[in-house]
C-alpha cells in the first residue's frame, strides 16, 4: 500500500514539548526535547514532533502543525487510551508517521496484538523506536519488519544529575524516585528493610501515588528510617541523587525508566529487576534480580550496593546524555523523511 505524501509547507513546527509537569511524564518529554535540537531547519519543518505538556497531542494546534509536515512522530504507550488516541491523531493528520514506543504492559500487548487494525497501524509506520527487547519481540509478533525498528533509550536531564564534585555520600543511602504505586516493588522494598533490622540503610522514596499512605504507615509502625518527600525535580532531585549510594527499582514491568538512567549517570549502584531494558542498562554498575526474588535476596543486594565503594566511572553519562540520544534519533528521523521524497 502506498501512503500519501504531504505537501511541504512553510509552517514552522513548535517541536519542543513542555518540561515534565508531573510524575510519570518525564521520559516522553525528554525524548522530544532531545530530538528537536538535532533536526536541521529544513527537517524541523518536515517532521512533526511537537507535543503538549506530558508529551500528549495538544488539540487542533498540534493537528494543524502535523498536517503541515511530511512525517509525524507519535509517542505511543502500550495502553488502549494512548494507543487509540495516537491512531486517531495520525489518521486525522494523514500521511506517513513514525512511532516512539514507550511503556510496556504485557497483558495489554497480548490483547492488542489480536486486533487487525493495531497490526496494520504498526506495520504502516516508517520507523518504530523501541526501548527494550520485550518491545522488539512484540513488534516482531505484529509483523513489523526489522528494517523499520530502531533501538534507542530515553535520556536524563543534565541539570538534575550531579557531577562527582557534588557527591555528598557520607553514609549508605538507598533512593527510589518514581510513581508510588503497585508494580514498583515498594512493598517488597520495605519488607527488605524490615528484614535488615538495625543494618537497614537510610532510605528515600520520592514520588506520589496511591500506595503512599500505606507505605508511610508501614514505615512508621516498623520504625524504619524512610523519608517520603513527595515528587522531586530540578535542584531537589539533583541533591537527592548526590547523596545516594544506591538506587532501587525492583519493578514488575518497565521499559527504559528515566530514574534508572539518572541513578546510573549519578554514579550510583542500582538494584533492579530483570525486566525491560534494565539488565542491559545496569551492566556491572549494580545488581539485577528476578522479579519474584525473595525478600532476603533483595535485602542482601541492597546492603551490598549501598555499602560498596562507588563505581570508578559511569558509562551512563555519555550513553544517556540528551545530546547523544537526540543526535542518533534526529539522524534516523531525517533519514526516514528523506526516503519519502
Amino acid at each position: 500500500m502506498t501512503r500519501p505524501k504531504r505537501a511541504s509547507h512553510s509552517l514552522p513546527v513548535v517541536g519542543v514539548a513542555a518540561r515534565a509537569s508531573g510524575p510519570g511524564r518525564g521520559g516522553v518529554v525528554r525524548f522530544v526535547n532531545a530530538v528537536v535540537p538535532h533536526l536541521t531547519e529544513v527537517d524541523a519543518r518536515r517532521i512533526f514532533v511537537g507535543r503538549g505538556p506530558g508529551g500528549r497531542p495538544h488539540g487542533w494546534t498540534a493537528l494543524r502543525q502535523a498536517r503541515g509536515t511530511e512525517l509525524t512522530l507519535l509517542n505511543v504507550s502500550v495502553r488502549w487510551r494512548s494507543l487509540l488516541r495516537d491512531m486517531l491523531f495520525s489518521g486525522a493528520a494523514g500521511g506517513p508517521y513514525a512511532i516512539h514506543l514507550h511503556g510496556v504492559d504485557r497483558a495489554f500487548a497480548e490483547r492488542a496484538a489480536r486486533r487487525a487494525l493495531v497490526r496494520r497501524w504498526f506495520r504502516g509506520a516508517e520507523r518504530v523506536f523501541t526501548l527494550c527487547n520485550a518491545q522488539d519481540a512484540w513488534l516482531e509478533h505484529l509483523g513489523v519488519g526489522p528494517e523499520r525498528v530502531f533501538r534507542t533509550t530515553t535520556c536524563f536531564e543534565p541539570a538534575e544529575v550531579p557531577g562527582p564534585s557534588e557527591y555528598a555520600r557520607d553514609e549508605p543511602h538507598v533512593v527510589y524516585i518514581g510513581r508510588v504505586e503497585a508494580g514498583k516493588g515498594l512493598r517488597r522494598l520495605l519488607a527488605a528493610l524490615e528484614w535488615m533490622g538495625p543494618r537497614a540503610p537510610r532510605t528515600t522514596v520520592a514520588g506520589v501515588g496511591g500506595l503512599l499512605p500505606e507505605l508511610r504507615r508501614r514505615a512508621r509502625d516498623a520504625g524504619l528510617d524512610v523519608a517520603f518527600p513527595g515528587w522531586v525535580q530540578g535542584s531537589e532531585k539533583c541533591a537527592l541523587l548526590a547523596s545516594a549510594t544506591a538506587g532501587v527499582l525492583h519493578s514488575s514491568e518497565e521499559a527504559c525508566p528515566v530514574f534508572a538512567l539518572e541513578a546510573l549517570a549519578s554514579g550510583c549502584r542500582l538494584v533492579a529487576s530483570d525486566v525491560g531494558a534494565l539488565p542491559d542498562l545496569v551492566g556491572d554498575q549494580g545488581t539485577v534480580l528476578p522479579v519474584d526474588v525473595g525478600v532476603e535476596a533483595l535485602a542482601l543486594a541492597l546492603i551490598e550496593s549501598a555499602e560498596a565503594p562507588p563505581p570508578s566511572a559511569s558509562r551512563a553519562v555519555a550513553a544517556f546524555h540528551p545530546s547523544n540520544v537526540g543526535g542518533r534519533l534526529g539522524g534516523e528521523l531525517a533519514q526516514a523523511v528523506r526516503a519519502l521524497a
